[in-house]
């Protein structure tokens, strides 16, 4: 006798509609989740008032030129770190949004599951939907019809 075998549903005009859906909203909150970086660069003034009084009670010229160059390094570098974090994110929204680059939006899923605890749901999530089939579909990925 033969055996049943299992046979996968094609998948539905509403289940790709779904994932769509899905894909646009999760596009909206990596967005929402780098403009939420923003604050950040709002806190350097802040740090520079620090490093004016650690300046003002340095013993010495030679303390005052390296604590002004690392304070100067450390500040161009957390804009920096902070500004290519916004934009990054802000791009993978796009992404997420418009069905393009299905491997970038995975790698950048697990990688936002480091910030915990908003990454961490809002990456798991993400590499959820995108591992669907109907996702695949959407993004025109090799393999992705059942």
């Amino acid at each position: 006798m033969l055996e049943p075998q299992e046979t996968i549903p094609p998948t539905s005009d509403s289940s790709i509609t779904t994932a769509r859906d899905q894909l646009r909203l999760l596009g909206i909150f990596y967005i929402i989740f780098g403009l939420m970086a923003l604050p950040v660069l709002a806190i350097i003034p802040l740090q520079s008032q620090l490093v004016d009084y650690f300046v003002q009670n340095a013993p010495d010229q030679e303390m005052v030129d390296l604590i002004s160059k690392l304070a100067t390094t450390g500040f161009v570098s957390i804009v920096v770190l902070t500004l290519v974090h916004i934009i990054s994110l802000v791009y993978i929204g796009f992404c997420f949004r418009q069905q393009r680059h299905h491997t970038l939006c995975i790698i950048a899923a697990a990688f936002c599951c480091l910030s915990f605890p908003l990454g961490t749901i809002l990456g798991v999530i993400s590499l959820v939907v995108l591992l669907k089939p109907e996702a695949k579909q959407l993004y025109g990925v090799e393999g992705a019809s059942l």
